[in-house]
């Protein structure tokens, strides 16, 4: 470890920090850099930088039937509150004032609804192209007119 001094703040404060440099006790294969001629200090290239790969116990069996299953456990699930429906009968009358009439809507084939996609997308497509080609005419519309007033300025400054 070593100490460093480092300068902050507004009054120009100093204080000592202490840093930990951790060595590795593993040698790295040298696989590419370059070596300063004056100073023998070696400059690896960042393939070199990284931790080598874990070498993993070969007699330790990976690939068989009991590393690859799960033991499974099935539990029934039971909900908490049940329901029911109750229907007019003979010697039992239930009102139907507050029953809500569900219509069913236009049916909607695969295709259909895949073609309808297929508009929405082409019209989505379209609306984007529009405002990128106004955006490339007003980048050039603006380009010249900055070359307008540049030449403006360039004849003027010549006479």
């Amino acid at each position: 470890s070593s100490g460093i001094n480092a300068e902050y703040g507004e009054n120009g404060v100093t204080e000592t920090v202490t840093v930990v440099i951790k060595q590795e006790l593993v040698r790295k294969a040298f696989l590419g850099g370059w070596r300063h001629r004056e100073t023998g200090k070696e400059y690896h290239n960042c393939g070199v930088q990284t931790i080598p790969k874990r070498k993993y116990d070969s007699s330790m069996k990976r690939s068989c039937r009991e590393t690859q299953t799960v033991k499974q456990r099935n539990e029934r699930c039971q909900t908490t509150s049940d329901t029911s429906t109750q229907m007019t009968k003979t010697g039992c009358w239930v009102s139907d004032r507050g029953d809500k009439v569900i219509v069913p809507g236009k049916y909607v084939s695969a295709d259909e609804k895949f073609a309808y996609m297929l508009r929405q997308v082409i019209i989505l497509q379209s609306y984007f192209r529009r405002w990128k080609a106004r955006k490339y005419v007003d980048s050039i519309r603006q380009d010249h007119v900055r070359r307008i007033d540049w030449e403006k300025k360039e004849e003027e400054r010549k006479r």
